[in-house]
């Protein structure tokens, strides 16, 4: 006997009759469609069907991903600034802040005293 993979099912005759009834009634549930007692197709809705293919999509890169990680004669070192640059991401404009600094406005003197942040440690 074959595995049926739905809670509902319902004949190929009856499906034929009136497929908007059954897929009103199955109301957003999987719906196995019988021919002589076996599974001739499933009914499923779009969101369902998009999942379903997305996971074996997602299984197929997976599978992929543990070949290529398994095969390390092939691995190349890479840093991951220029990759980030290659793929088009922009390069920060924050840099680490330096004291002596080159700058025209860390040249001139301030014209009131400064005084050392505290730091808690």
């Amino acid at each position: 006997m074959e595995a049926i993979f739905a809670d509902l099912s319902v004949s190929m005759s009856e499906f034929k009759r009136n497929p908007a009834a059954v897929l009103r009634e199955a109301n957003h549930r999987p719906v196995a469609v019988l021919n002589h007692n076996r599974a001739a197709f499933y009914m499923v809705e779009p969101p369902l069907f998009e999942a379903l293919m997305q996971e074996l999509s997602d299984q197929e890169l997976y599978r992929k991903v543990l070949r290529r990680m398994a095969d390390k004669s092939k691995a190349v070192e890479v840093d991951i600034d220029s990759l980030q640059l290659r793929r088009g991401a922009k390069k920060s404009v924050l840099r680490p802040f330096s004291a002596k600094s080159k700058t025209k406005a860390a040249a001139t003197k301030p014209t009131v005293p400064v005084r050392k942040l505290q730091t808690k440690e």
